[in-house]
């Protein structure tokens, strides 16, 4: 875990409707602590677009915490003001995803495509740190109906980029077996529930094919059942559907029913639109919950995050509660509040994280609230 000090001045780089608050500035004269006066001037005001709220006093990282003077007036937009405290990188729950891929006969003429396009994905910088593996479809019934090779990953989940190279070598020269979808979904899940158990990570099932269920009696209400099956479990798991192929609208059924809306379809010989099928859905399965840093257990009053989107300055994200996130532009909550372990986000303030920048925990101001 990166840890930086800061005492500085933070420009706000977008507007965030509710409120951020100023921080109380530090005495100009105090030599008592590194990162603090034996007590604060007042506090500037707040730099939101529509007006911040009135800034604190003087926060003391030292050997005498100053006490701080009052704040100024509300802000009307600008930056923050001066805020003592400690900077420290997010750490991200990392994201398993278990990929059960068809190499059905029917997958033969564009193989090359599909196979470089999933190696390039597995390879991308933007999916380090996350845990793959994965499984092929099976023979011809009954060793191919058998559930339990499907809960059995042929490479084991671990992390990428490491985990690249063997899912990469366990892809077959030519696809030739069926289309046993429903007992590879069942599998699929299977592992997926024991893996996020055994890890107490967020798991999600990949299923990327080119056909519809065929062999081992297998339907598209049967795979769909599968799916929502996992959606519902303890933990629950997410299915993502990649359809290579253009007549696949049956696979949102199966796509809804695990929880991710509609399947994903792309050209099969076109490798850029497999890629960017695989990137759309890695942006929609990134958790964004991150660990609470054994700084910010001392006051949790004193703790802030920021997000700095790509080329630009950070901002704070105001601190909301779950049930409040359609009503806020952006807001992060504890799982929680009493004894948290981990920060998470609003659905559209996760949507605004994977598009990139980086997000730091700011411990020593206090908490920006909207409710």
């Amino acid at each position: 875990m990166k840890t930086r000090f800061f005492r500085c001045s933070i420009p706000l780089a977008f507007a965030i409707a509710s409120a951020a608050s100023g921080c109380g500035g530090s005495d100009p004269a105090g030599n008592q602590g590194p990162f603090g006066g034996v007590g604060g001037t007042a506090g500037t005001a707040g730099g939101a677009a529509a007006g911040g709220i009135s800034g604190g006093g003087g926060i003391g990282i030292g050997n005498a915490p100053g006490s701080g003077g009052a704040g100024a007036a509300p802000g009307t937009g600008g930056s923050t003001g001066n805020c003592g405290g400690m900077v420290v990188d997010a750490m991200r729950v990392p994201l398993g995803v278990y990929i059960m891929f068809d190499d059905s006969g029917s997958m033969i003429p564009w193989w090359g495509p599909v196979t470089q396009a999933t190696v390039a994905f597995l390879n991308d910088p933007a999916s380090v740190g996350i845990w793959a593996g994965i499984q092929f479809f099976g023979p011809e019934a009954p060793q191919g109906c058998d559930v339990a090779r499907y809960a059995t990953p042929l490479v084991p989940l671990a992390p990428l980029p490491g985990n690249a190279g063997p899912i990469q070598a366990a892809f077959p020269g030519l696809p030739l077996n069926q289309t046993p979808t429903e007992p590879a979904m069942q599998g699929a899940v299977q592992h997926a529930q024991q893996f996020a158990m055994q890890q107490g990570i967020k798991t999600v099932v990949l299923l990327v094919t080119d056909g519809e269920p065929a062999e081992c009696n297998s339907t598209v209400a049967g795979v769909a059942a599968a799916a929502a099956g996992g959606l519902n479990g303890t933990p629950s798991i997410q299915t993502f559907v990649v359809g290579l192929g253009f007549s696949l609208g049956n696979l949102n059924q199966i796509a809804q029913a695990g929880g991710t809306g509609q399947a994903i379809l792309a050209d099969p010989a076109n490798p850029g639109a497999v890629s960017a099928a695989l990137n759309q859905i890695r942006a929609a399965a990134l958790p964004c919950d991150y660990e609470v840093p054994p700084e910010a257990f001392s006051d949790l009053s004193l703790v802030n995050v920021e997000y700095t989107p790509p080329g630009n300055q950070p901002a704070t994200v105001p601190q909301t509660d779950e049930a409040n996130c359609p009503n806020v532009q952006q807001g992060w909550f504890y799982d929680d509040p009493v004894n948290p372990t981990r920060i998470l986000v609003c659905p559209q303030t996760c949507d605004l994280f994977n598009q990139g920048g980086s997000v730091n925990v700011r411990v020593g101001c206090p908490t920006v609230v909207v409710r």
